[in-house]
């Protein structure tokens, strides 16, 4: 008794072994594994959302980089027809002209101006002269033929001829003629101005020739 009295028994341990504990948390795990299977769940949806996101941006990039392609391949097409018109539209110029875009269009822009007086121009000559060929077409044409026997003088015969058609107001646009000694012949086209008497005027024409 006395040795137990000198050893008291020591103090229990506040900490207890783990097999000794109740399994009271059964419930308290299944609620952690139903939210961990969530978030999974919550992940994977997630994950192929964002891969379904990538792919549609690939897909979107490559047709950005198609229309591109397509804009780069036209645009030079265009500046080679536009080139190829130049270069065509050069080659009608002024010599001298410099073949760089705004020289070759200046110049043209210059020509076409020139060429729409000088068209203007003409286009005012070719309406005066129908004007003066309408107001002086009455009796159209004609061909007057002269022979004279032995003239003295064949010059003078076509001078008075001249003369007496210029009398009956008769324009005469051209004469061929043949001299000789034995005859003078003449053939005279003349222009009808106003109506007159072909008769008469061969009658008088005649009649001066006669008197030369």
């Amino acid at each position: 008794m006395k040795g137990e009295e000198a050893f008291p028994p020591s103090n229990q341990s506040a900490f207890s072994q783990y097999r000794d504990q109740p399994r009271i948390c059964l419930r308290a795990e299944s609620s952690l594994n139903g939210s961990s299977s969530q978030n999974m769940n919550k992940r994977m949806i997630a994950f192929l959302k964002k891969k379904g996101l990538t792919v549609e941006r690939n897909k979107v990039a490559e047709c950005e980089k198609e229309r591109c392609f397509r804009h780069m391949i036209n645009e030079r097409m265009r500046r080679q027809r536009q080139r190829e018109c130049c270069l065509a539209l050069h080659s009608i110029l002024p010599h001298g002209t410099k073949n760089d875009t705004n020289s070759v269009v200046q110049v043209a822009r210059k020509e076409i101006q020139r060429l729409q007086g000088y068209k203007e121009e003409l286009q005012g000559k070719i309406e005066s002269n129908i004007e003066t060929i309408e107001r002086n077409k009455v009796g159209g044409s004609k061909v007057q033929y002269l022979r004279v026997a032995y003239p003295e003088c064949g010059i003078d015969s076509v001078i008075e001829t001249l003369n007496c058609l210029k009398g009956f107001g008769v324009d005469t646009r051209s004469i061929k003629s043949n001299f000789s000694k034995e005859e003078l012949f003449a053939v005279l086209e003349i222009e009808e101005t106003k109506i007159i008497d072909v008769d008469q005027v061969d009658g008088v024409i005649q009649r001066t020739l006669d008197e030369v």
